[in-house]
Parts: structure tokens; sequence; C-alpha cells
């Protein structure tokens, strides 16, 4: 026959090993978690790296841009400017055409008026 005593003592174990299946389900579940974040905290390493590489693609992107429009910029100005000067030599030109003409036109007046 069993004793209240050990009746109390085995309701006990049954309560203690209770409680122990259910602690090893917790550590379990923690240990499976924390094997998540570590392996999560590692993907969001590798994201971050890759978002730096995007971030100095796009930087170098920028600068090469900017570079590149002061370069059409500096271009572009000399192409003016060379526009400016032939339009200036052909002004030049077209006065002193017009100056021999003039002085042709003279001298042809001066020959035929001797003769």
């Amino acid at each position: 026959m069993i004793t209240v005593n050990e009746s109390y003592t085995c309701l006990h174990e049954d309560q203690i090993q209770d409680q122990s299946r259910k602690i090893e389900r917790l550590e379990a579940r923690a240990d499976f978690k924390e094997k998540r974040l570590d392996e999560l905290n590692d993907k969001i390493d590798k994201m971050d790296g890759k978002l730096d590489t995007i971030v100095d693609t796009v930087n170098d992107f920028i600068l090469q841009s900017s570079q590149q429009d002061n370069q059409l910029e500096v271009r572009l100005t000399k192409v003016e400017t060379d526009m400016k000067n032939q339009k200036e030599e052909a002004q030049r030109k077209t006065v002193w055409i017009g100056v021999a003409l003039t002085i042709i036109t003279i001298l042809i007046n001066v020959y035929f008026h001797m003769v």
C-alpha cells in the first residue's frame, strides 16, 4: 500500500519531470532561435556589404558623370570659341576682299583713263 508521503513524493517527481521536459523544450527552442538569429545576422552583414558596394558604385557613377559634364562644358566652350574665331576670320577676309576689289577697281579706272 502506498503511503501518503510516497504518493506526495511521486506527485512531486512527476511535476519535476514535467517541468524538466518543458525546460528542455524551451532550451531547444531557444537554441534554434539563437541559431536562426545568427543566420539572419550573417545575412544582414552580407546585405550591408552589398549595399556598400552599390552605394560606392552609384557615387563613382555620379563622380564620373560630373567629370564628363565638366569635360563636355570645356569642349562646348572650345567649340563656341572656335566658331566665334572662324566668324571673325571670315569677316576679316570679307573686308580684305572688299578692300582688294575696291583697289583693283580704282587701278582699272586709273589705267583706262590714262590710256
